[in-house]
């Protein structure tokens, strides 16, 4: 395999200067070496290298495990050169997939790479999973590992193309895109890898939505930062500003939608403010509002989930009453009529918990199976078909579920054993199965085996794992992963076999 590894600059003629009696040629040299390391240094911390002036150097294939084949091609043999870009840390990990000759092959069990004597690909216990993709001229390597140097995690909230972190003592982190200031650091620029959000030490949960977040305070204040054209921070501030407290508020949870928000208060009531064209803060109007309004009717709510264009509630009698966006049977109430005010959803009588995802919203129930109604059309009702439903209809083969996320168009449950399975759209790799095939039934997320939460985002997933880290898997375009971009369209020399793009990143494991 030949590896670019980042530095670039032929240090070898550096040192050779040494002999020659022209010391200001050396002392050139050493400094041209000393920027080169800086500009590197650099460069792996901010985004991917250009690659123009890479050191390329030749690593081997150890180890070749046969695997299926979809043509006839033969396996890389051991031995074989590859081109890797910017493997700057040794990963462990499972290839699940493989490129000869530009076609994409599956179940490469047990591939191993080693650089330098460090093994970067191996068939080793590890949480760490890899998914591969044919692009252009080569395949790239898309590792599903640890949130950067996030050790502590308590909680995790995954957005519309953010994510944010709650940690043991009381910050929150966040990381991915930041344009609308979501990320909370008071900047507008993306970030791949997670940032403190300023001000905030004594959080006790967290929630994301479209283009904004909140955080949950001991005292019971509620904060949110990021977007606020349709007043979803609860407060008059300029949208991008460090995290503002919502007005006139003590909660005991709060949610965020895609573009509003609710909170459960202690007298088991519900107020929510923002966007509220559908109806979705359910105070019987559909005017905005910046400031929270009364959910019409409500008063023994135990918890409350925000969708993208409707909100959810499950009641103390374990029944689930929805309100906003209907235009695909999220309310579940057997209608496509929007309604401002909450409506019960259809024969829901033992939940547990409630979800609200873009267009479908979802009910854990007593027995541990899972209820889905609304949007289907990429499978994320998980009953094996992709008609919409107005009613609740029967996630398949799930019987033992913790937990129920529900995110853009798919959605993932924590299971009692702590594995995951997922469903719906998997264009981006969100169901975590190393594939990016669609599924209208539960697939386990693979190496998984140790969670205690999940959330789903826009076309992501994350799961906090026992340890206190962080797995996250799918779309990757804002650094939402946490472990760095992806590294598209950098070409170097090539043999006759196919490139391997590398994710770079300080630490994958």
């Amino acid at each position: 395999m030949r590896v670019y590894v980042g530095s670039s600059h032929q240090i070898p003629r550096c040192w050779l200067s040494v002999k020659h009696q022209f010391a200001v040629i050396w002392a050139r040299c050493q400094i041209r070496f000393v920027c080169a390391t800086l500009l590197t240094t650099v460069a792996t911390l901010s985004s991917c290298w250009n690659g123009t002036r890479d050191q390329p150097m030749s690593v081997p294939i150890t180890m070749n495990t046969p695997f299926l084949q979809n043509t006839s091609s033969s396996p890389f043999a051991i031995g074989q050169l590859w081109t890797v870009l910017q493997p700057w840390v040794p990963t462990r990990g499972t290839v699940t997939g493989t490129v000869f000759d530009g076609q994409a092959q599956g179940n490469v069990d047990g591939a191993s790479v080693t650089m330098n004597g460090a093994k970067l690909l191996s068939n080793t216990n590890s949480s760490v999973s890899f998914s591969v993709t044919a692009i252009p001229g080569g395949l790239q390597i898309s590792a599903t590992g640890s949130v950067i140097g996030i050790k502590t995690a308590t909680d995790v909230a995954a957005g519309g193309t953010h994510t944010c972190a709650r940690l043991a003592d009381g910050t929150v982190e966040c990381w991915g895109s930041n344009e609308q200031g979501q990320v909370g650091n008071g900047a507008t620029t993306n970030s791949s890898v997670p940032v403190p959000v300023f001000g905030i030490t004594t959080a006790i949960a967290i929630t994301t939505g479209g283009y904004h977040s909140c955080a949950h305070l001991q005292d019971n204040r509620l904060l949110c930062w990021g977007h606020n054209n349709e007043g979803e921070l609860g407060n008059d501030s300029l949208p991008g500003s460090p995290p503002v407290q919502v007005n006139g508020i003590k909660a005991s949870s709060v949610v965020a939608g895609g573009h509003h928000s609710c909170a459960l208060l202690e007298d088991g009531t519900v107020q929510c403010w923002g966007y509220n064209a559908f109806g979705q803060l359910g105070n019987g109007k559909t005017d905005n509002s910046s400031s929270p309004v009364v959910v019409t009717g409500m008063t023994t709510a135990k918890a409350v989930a925000a969708g993208g264009g409707h909100s959810c509630a499950r009641l103390a009698n374990q029944t689930v009453q929805c309100w906003g966006y209907n235009n695909e049977g999220q309310l579940g109430n057997e209608t496509t009529t929007n309604s401002s005010v909450p409506v019960p959803v259809f024969k829901i009588t033992t939940a547990t918990s409630v979800s609200a995802g873009a267009r479908h919203s979802c009910a854990r129930l007593e027995d541990g199976t899972v209820q889905c109604w609304g949007r289907n059309t990429e499978g994320q009702l998980g009953n094996g078909k992709t008609d919409n439903s107005s009613n609740p209809v029967a996630v398949t083969g799930l019987s033992k579920a913790t937990t129920v996320a529900t995110a853009e168009s798919h959605t993932c449950a924590l299971m009692v054993d702590k594995t995951v399975r997922c469903w719906g759209r998997n264009s981006e790799g969100q169901l975590g199965d190393g594939t990016t095939t669609n599924s209208s039934v539960p697939v386990p997320v693979s190496g998984i085996t140790t969670a205690t939460a999940i959330t789903t985002g826009g076309y992501h997933s994350c799961a906090r794992l026992e340890n206190g880290t962080l797995l996250c898997w799918g779309d990757n375009k804002s650094g939402q992963l946490g472990t760095t971009r992806d590294c598209f369209g950098r070409h170097g020399e090539l043999g006759d076999h196919a490139r391997v793009y590398w994710k770079r990143g300080e630490e994958i494991s």
